[in-house]
């Protein structure tokens, strides 16, 4: 049995969430949210064609969510 693995950079994956590292709630009269939205859409159509078994998203940091104290 074949799995497949991927990784996926995102450099600006970190937009979509917010301070409480929730997904963003797109608002459709907001331009920059329908660029993020159209961007979100996007990694879907992506993820489900390359239809990895495993997929690890890199470069994705939420830059308000500290690890270690």
């Amino acid at each position: 049995m074949a799995i497949t693995v991927c990784t996926y950079n995102v450099e600006w994956f970190d937009h979509l969430f917010d301070s409480k590292n929730q997904i963003i709630s797109f608002q459709p009269q907001n331009t920059k949210n329908k660029k993020l939205k159209k961007q979100f859409d996007g990694l879907g159509a992506v993820f489900q064609t390359i239809d990895a078994d495993i997929l690890r998203i890199v470069e994705a940091p939420n830059p308000t969510f500290k690890i270690f104290s």
